[in-house]
């Protein structure tokens, strides 16, 4: 057995208890950095890492939720540290020193920001927008609601359509991050029409136009339904592509 894993083991007790010292891992650091590391030495290697800095990173995690208070509000603190603990899960599989003197946090602290910041966009719920800004006057919805009848008519008129747009909703739904899929949401209505501006959407999700613009036009270029953007951007009545 390799010396420096064995003296890690005898010492796993006193780590449990009282963490790692700057000398263990140094010692950690030289274990990973062997090219002939076994998968049982790795698992066990990552064990420690991860009872050693568990705290840490939720602590961090905690910190996060003060600094971004409004954003975060409405979502607990056990939900933010499991996103900690998954950040750091992350940094230790990812790991891999090239000198031993490496210090792990310095490293693992990325991952961690990184899976909260998604934590954040996945969890903050779409009620968060002030209701004034969902219930806009002269909205598609508030249009449609007064006037029944004419619903009914290009319900009947547009079904093939309104089947259509259900099948693409749903596939932004499955295929979407969660960042441009509530741009989209913001931006257009069921039907595809636009319903606020890139910087009405870019207020709602505080931050810049240019970002919003950017995530939307992406992900419809990449999923071949360009032919959205230009009935978007055009407002002219075209068929939809269909699904790749």
């Amino acid at each position: 057995m390799n010396m420096n894993l064995f003296c890690l083991i005898l010492s796993l007790p006193m780590i449990l208890v009282c963490g790692l010292s700057n000398k263990q891992l140094t010692r950690i650091n030289r274990i990973i950095m062997n090219p002939n590391i076994d998968n049982k030495s790795k698992n066990l290697i990552e064990s420690v890492l991860y009872k050693h800095y568990e705290k840490w990173a939720i602590e961090i995690g905690s910190n996060f939720k003060k600094l971004h208070y409004y954003k975060c509000k409405h979502i607990p603190y056990y939900e933010i540290s499991i996103y900690s603990r998954k950040g750091l899960l992350d940094a230790i599989k990812c790991y891999s020193p090239t000198k031993e003197s490496a210090m792990f946090h310095l490293f693992a602290i990325h991952h961690i920001r990184g899976q909260l910041y998604r934590g954040m966009t996945d969890l903050s719920p779409i009620t968060n927008v002030p209701k004034k800004q969902l219930l806009r006057k002269g909205t598609t919805y508030q249009k449609a609601g007064h006037n029944n009848d004419m619903l009914n008519q290009k319900m009947i008129s547009d079904n093939n359509n309104g089947d259509k747009n259900k099948e693409l909703w749903e596939y932004i739904e499955e295929t979407c991050d969660p960042f441009t899929r509530r741009c989209i949401t913001y931006k257009f209505d069921y039907d595809f029409n636009k319903i606020r501006s890139n910087l009405e959407v870019s207020r709602l999700m505080e931050c810049s136009e240019e970002t919003v613009r950017k995530a939307i036009l992406k992900y419809f270029l990449n999923r071949n339904l360009g032919i959205v953007l230009v009935k978007c951007i055009r407002g002219t009545k075209v068929p939809l592509n269909p699904l790749p």
